[in-house]
């Protein structure tokens, strides 16, 4: 039964996250768009970034971000965006089983979990991108 009333908020979600696309963005903004640069455009469509980059540049090619942090130092403070995705993943594990008559023995189940995984970080400094991290694709 829970599982039945958690179905349409899955849909809307995955609904959502189609429509959240550089292409549905620059759609929604078309003025924004047209007044960066070009090569600027150009990595927007393909929904990459770079340096130099401003918020709202990122935030057409890599949507909202899922955190924002201050890092503050000595000599600077800088704006972090950190971006994420949900990761499903299914793994085995023993368990201690005792039962009746049988004793105490291993079982092997598979146990599923979903957890947070970091896809991108941008740092800004004075509203322009100074340094972003990418973890590596495995």
């Amino acid at each position: 039964m829970n599982r039945l009333r958690a179905l349409p908020g899955l849909a809307l979600a995955l609904i959502l996250a189609a429509c959240a696309t550089p292409q549905k963005r620059i759609e929604a903004r078309p003025e924004l768009f047209a007044s960066f640069p070009a090569e600027a455009r150009e990595r927007i469509q393909q929904g990459r970034i770079d340096l130099g980059f401003t918020p709202e540049m990122v935030r057409m090619a890599k949507g909202d971000p899922n955190l924002v942090s201050t890092r503050h130092t000595r000599d600077t403070t800088r704006t972090i965006w950190t971006y994420t995705r949900l990761e499903r993943r299914t793994y085995t594990q023993p368990v201690n089983v005792t039962g009746r008559g049988r004793g105490a023995y291993a079982a092997w189940v598979d146990t599923e979990d979903t957890r947070e995984v970091e896809t991108l970080r941008v740092e800004f400094q004075d509203n322009e991108v100074v340094a972003y991290e990418q973890p590596e694709q495995p």
